[in-house]
């Protein structure tokens, strides 16, 4: 990958504990529970990776079946969060590049309308507009 660039390579929702993405990730063994994780992960060229520049990175869940923005409670903090390309922010070397690799703990809060779809959006932007990036979640469903 380019040396100073920074892209999302992956962004879904598992089983609570789990890294494989599941579409309805708050169901296990037929019973709906009440916990998901939410896993990120980011990748940076070689230069950018270490270089502690300053970006932003939005996560915000989305209700498709209202058409709405979701409960607040699905969102995994409340965005901006300000972080830094470097090992403080948990940034570490792979090969010539940089990977960053999050799990987010989501805890279904009772705004949150079971039996709907819902997806999520991540966007990066550096402080200085010259690395932006945005993916989305598959669509999920919460029961």
């Amino acid at each position: 990958m380019n040396a100073n660039d920074a892209r999302f390579s992956q962004l879904f929702v598992a089983g609570d504990g789990s890294r494989v993405e599941d579409d309805s990730p708050n169901e296990s063994g037929g019973v709906a529970g009440n916990n998901y994780d939410l896993l990120l992960k980011t990748e940076a060229g070689g230069v950018l990776g270490d270089s502690g520049a300053a970006y932003d990175l939005f996560i915000t869940a989305y209700d498709v079946t209202a058409g709405t923005a979701a409960d607040a409670s699905l969102n995994p903090f409340a965005a901006p969060n300000n972080e830094n390309f470097n090992a403080a922010n948990n940034w570490v070397a792979s090969g010539d590049d940089f990977v960053k690799e999050e799990k987010y703990d989501i805890a279904i809060g009772a705004g949150v309308t079971r039996g709907h779809v819902f997806q999520y959006t991540a966007t990066l932007i550096a402080d200085n507009f010259e690395v932006v990036d945005i993916i989305q979640s598959r669509l999920f469903v919460l029961l």
